[in-house]
């Protein structure tokens, strides 16, 4: 993908902000947070094709995180194994206790580093593809 076509990194920042209440597994982006799925894989393939593609985007982008700011990414957007049907506060509970810190602590500005820096490493998955 070229510099040109890459998502607006604020916009997405934001758009995986958005991302935290419901979670980003392919069923919950499509569902609750569509523009995130139209700014990782716009076009004009299958709704469920984007869906996944989506996902795994997020996944790997996450796993590309240090440690344990991948963990904590995970469980807070329901993409480790059991967390996907959790309510938020508990993703974030145990995101939280992934980082060492408090809940409280955890949301807000931390929350919103951690989608940054996730929304910088989409944006670099983007460009080696």
């Amino acid at each position: 993908m070229s510099v040109e076509s890459l998502p607006d990194l604020d916009m997405l920042w934001m758009g995986l902000c958005s991302t935290i209440r419901h979670g980003a597994t392919a069923a919950r982006l499509g569902a609750y947070t569509p523009g995130v799925v139209d700014a990782l894989e716009p076009g004009v393939t299958p709704w469920a094709a984007r869906m996944l593609a989506a996902e795994d985007l997020i996944r790997n982008a996450a796993a590309g995180l240090d440690s344990p700011q991948d963990r904590a990414v995970r469980l807070l957007l329901g993409l480790s194994p059991g967390t996907a049907g959790l309510r938020v506060s508990t993703r974030r509970a145990r995101a939280a206790d992934a980082l060492r810190i408090a809940p409280a602590s955890l949301r807000g500005d931390r929350e919103h580093a951690l989608m940054w820096d996730l929304a910088v490493q989409v944006c670099k998955l983007l460009l080696q593809r």
